[in-house]
């Protein structure tokens, strides 16, 4: 979640494009867009859900792009 909207929860596929797109928000969206609660309970309980690999797997794709 950011100035551009609810970009969803950010998983292993989705990481560098939100990466890329500075954590801001919905990939190609507009600044201010909004969004419903309703979508951002879902996207919380889908965090929930994330295996210990699936969050190791992001945070080794965070080291290796910092040191690109």
């Amino acid at each position: 979640m950011g100035d551009y909207g609810l970009g969803g929860l950010v998983t292993p596929d989705t990481f560098r494009k939100h990466y890329n797109n500075r954590f801001r928000g919905k990939i190609n969206g507009a600044r201010g867009e909004s969004f419903s609660l309703e979508n951002l309970e879902k996207e919380i309980h889908k965090g929930f859900n994330l295996t210990f690999q699936e969050l190791q797997m992001m945070s080794n794709q965070t080291i290796t792009l910092q040191n690109i």
